[in-house]
């Protein structure tokens, strides 16, 4: 206080200076915010080119063997309190981040309290249709950690259902714009190989299957020299009866060298 005190009679001083000498207000107001600025300057601040401060107190974290059961991911059970069961897999998850948050799952929160909350474990065999059921460690990886593979097109179309069956909003937008950037006719076999065992989980899966089947047709010579015969055969019978197959190399749109 007492410094600050003699600052402002110092100012004051040099401001009844200046008036004196004939200059204007503006211009005293200028030198006394000049002349305080400098007075007031902090004294670890340093001009321009000094050396930079020496440090007085230096320290390193120390890293113990439990500090890795710190590591963020599900794939990390320390401290899981629930369970999810899907065919013979089953996953230790924590309640606190899948039911909570931005990518937090509406359905495992329903299914985490109320009467299910004594239960410890949600079944998600019943819930998510089978062909989902590979799709399970990519949804856990983006609600704990938000990954997402945006370019990989195999696997788009069941993990778009999953999002929408465990109401994962984020999940599903992200899913959907996947589909409608990554989907060409190059893939199409891809999708409608997906669709035809997704069939009826979802609207999309059935606009995707027509999408599908429809670039299939039309790309069908440019698909045997790109995918090779066999690559394509084995991919397309791999899901689709002999029926459906026999259909679509009947259909008068097929592109292809009759034989």
């Amino acid at each position: 206080r007492a410094i600050c005190t003699v600052v402002l009679l110092r100012a004051a001083a040099v401001h009844e200076r200046c008036r004196a000498l004939g200059a204007s207000g503006s211009v005293g107001g200028a030198m006394v915010a000049t002349f305080s600025a400098q007075l007031l300057r902090p004294a670890d601040v340093l001009p321009p080119g000094a050396p930079p401060k020496k440090k007085l107190f230096v320290a390193d974290f120390p890293v113990l063997k439990q500090d890795t059961e710190q590591e963020p991911g599900w794939r990390n059970a320390v401290h899981a309190d629930w369970s999810l069961k899907c065919g013979s897999e089953v996953f230790p998850v924590h309640k606190a981040i899948l039911c909570r948050g931005p990518r937090a799952s509406g359905f495992l929160a329903a299914a985490c309290r109320g009467a299910y909350s004594c239960m410890s474990e949600t079944d998600l065999s019943g819930v998510l249709p089978e062909p989902c059921w590979s799709s399970v460690p990519l949804v856990l990886d983006f609600v704990y950690e938000g990954t997402f593979a945006a370019d990989v097109a195999r696997g788009m179309l069941a993990l778009f259902v999953a999002a929408d069956v465990l109401q994962i909003k984020a999940l599903f937008e992200l899913a959907l714009e996947a589909l409608n950037n990554g989907f060409d006719w190059q893939v199409a076999p891809h999708f409608l190989v997906e669709s035809a065992t997704l069939r009826g989980a979802h609207p999309v899966v059935d606009q995707v299957a027509e999408a599908a089947e429809r670039e299939v047709f039309q790309h069908f010579g440019r698909l045997l020299s790109d995918w090779g015969v066999k690559v394509l055969a084995s991919t397309l019978g791999r899901f689709l009866s002999a029926e459906q197959l026999q259909a679509l190399l009947d259909h008068d749109t097929l592109a292809a060298q009759e034989d």
